[in-house]
């Protein structure tokens, strides 16, 4: 009985945290509104986790998923990050056949997920990849 009122407590507090943030969105939205800030979006969006920071952050859709599949069997930040560069690779040239397209989604990826999708190295840090 007592751990069910410590998890309704914590789910408590997290709401609580939950409504704040929104409520500070709120705010950062009503002020970029204005236009005096040279983007009108809040760029960064709000992630329930690292897997879902790097799926908002860079892509591709739906790699939240298998990154977070991969961290609980792996449980290393690094090795997750390549293997899923490997996969997404792999996957990428299958559906589009272009493998500069290919490996610059899977090093973007790979570097958010390293970067614990709160870096901007893998937006603007990496300007191109060219093969060849």
């Amino acid at each position: 009985m007592r751990e069910d009122l410590l998890k309704k407590d914590v789910e408590r507090y997290f709401e609580l945290i939950q409504a704040e943030v929104d409520r500070c969105y709120k705010v950062a939205r009503n002020a970029r509104s204005k236009g005096l800030d040279p983007s009108t979006d809040v760029e960064i969006p709000q992630a329930k986790d690292l897997a879902a920071r790097v799926e908002e952050l860079v892509g591709p859709e739906g790699i939240a998923c298998r990154i977070r599949e991969l961290d609980r069997k792996l449980g290393d930040r690094e090795i997750v990050a390549i293997e899923i560069a490997r996969e997404i690779a792999r996957e990428e040239v299958k559906r589009h056949g272009r493998v500069d397209k290919a490996i610059e989604q899977a090093v973007r990826t790979g570097l958010a997920i390293i970067t614990e999708g709160v870096l901007v190295a893998p937006i603007e840090g990496i300007a191109s990849i060219k093969i060849g």
